[in-house]
Order: structure tokens, then C-alpha cells, then sequence
């Protein structure tokens, strides 16, 4: 299939074997293979994918290798590595992808630190960071970022203190903030960003 540039081969139980295979189609500019049982030897494959622009690799069994070999691939510009139990050091090496605009490392084990690294992504105009347990310290750091235009972090355990810190982001036009531990005083932050044209904090306690 050589006139293919974008793949979708997400959720098919594909392991190191396939991951291989995928990786000869050297035309591909997008692909999604999320969702299966990748490991570091795979990754590496993938890794060798120079003509990719987009990838998703979430939800697979890279480890830490694998996410190193991932954060050498230098043209993409876009990526999403979710539920993938990395950490502060692989959120340290992905944060060096200098030429990202999107970045979905939610559902991982980045934590403060972790935050502090993907914070010196200066370039991002979108990034996912949920479920991350970053609190307040985190979306102090998180909102330094003044050109996202596009943040979810939601399911971060950040209270009042860090609602103020996102309310100050007047640049975000979409902001995913549910599932924190945001009263009223934090609700009422949020509710002054006037520039925004999506907002979920459905969920807030």
C-alpha cells in the first residue's frame, strides 16, 4: 500500500514483529498505533521512521528505552506517548523534542519535576498532562507557558492555588481542568478567563 501517508492500526494486539513491518512504509507521515504491545524493540523501529510528522504510541509497552529512542525522532510535530509509565527522567528527554507543537504525555508518572522538564517546551501550543498527580507546584509551572493555546490537566490533584496560577494563561482558548481538588474561590479563577471557547471542569471537588 505505497500511496498510504496516514495509518490508523491502533487497539490490534500488534507486538514488536508488526511494529517492524509498519516501520518499511517509509511514506507514512501519520500514524497512530496505539493501543497495543509494543516494547522498546519496537519502538526502536518506529524510532527509525525519519518521513513521520504525527505519531501515537500511547498505551504500549515501551519502558524507558523505548521512550528514548522515541525522543531522537527529531521531526516530529506531534506526539502522543499516554499510559505509558514513563517518568521524570523520560519526561527530561521528550522535553529536548524541540520541534513539537502537540504533546499528549498524559496518564503517566511525570509528576512536579516531571512538569518542570515538559514546561521548557516553549514551542507547544497544545499539550495533554492529566493525570499526572503535578498539584498545585505543577500548574504553577505549567502556566509559565504563555503560548499554549490548548491545555487538558485535568485529573492532576491541583486545588484553588493552582486554579489561580491557569487563570492567568490568557492566551489558552481550550482548557480541560476536571476531576482536581478546585472550590469555589478556584471556580471563580477559572470563570474570569473571558478568551476561552472550551472549557471542561465538569467533575471539580
Amino acid at each position: 500500500m505505497k500511496q498510504l501517508i496516514s495509518l490508523n492500526i491502533s487497539g490490534n494486539e500488534f507486538g514488536d514483529e508488526e511494529a517492524k513491518l509498519i516501520s518499511e512504509m517509509k511514506q507514512l507521515t501519520s500514524l497512530d498505533i496505539s493501543g497495543n504491545r509494543i516494547g522498546d524493540e519496537g519502538a526502536k523501529y518506529l524510532s527509525e521512521m525519519k518521513q513521520l510528522i504525527s505519531l501515537n504510541i500511547g498505551e504500549n509497552e515501551i519502558g524507558d528505552e523505548g521512550a528514548k529512542l522515541i525522543s531522537e525522532t527529531r521531526q516530529l510535530a506531534s506526539l502522543n506517548i499516554c499510559f505509558t509509565q514513563i517518568g521524570i527522567e523520560e519526561a527530561k528527554l521528550i522535553s529536548e523534542m524541540r520541534q513539537l507543537t502537540s504533546l499528549n504525555i498524559s496518564d503517566n508518572r511525570i509528576c512536579v519535576e516531571g512538569a518542570k522538564w515538559i514546561s521548557e517546551m516553549r514551542q507547544l501550543t497544545s499539550l495533554d498532562i492529566s493525570g499526572n498527580r503535578i498539584g498545585d507546584e505543577g500548574a504553577k509551572t505549567i502556566s509559565e507557558m504563555k503560548q499554549l493555546t490548548s491545555l487538558d490537566i485535568s485529573y492532576n490533584r491541583i486545588g484553588d492555588e493552582g486554579a489561580k496560577f491557569i487563570s492567568e494563561m490568557k492566551q489558552l482558548i481550550s482548557l480541560n481542568i476536571r476531576g482536581n481538588r478546585i472550590g469555589d474561590e478556584g471556580v471563580k479563577y477559572i470563570s474570569e478567563m473571558k478568551q476561552l471557547t472550551s472549557l471542561t471542569y465538569k467533575g471539580l471537588n
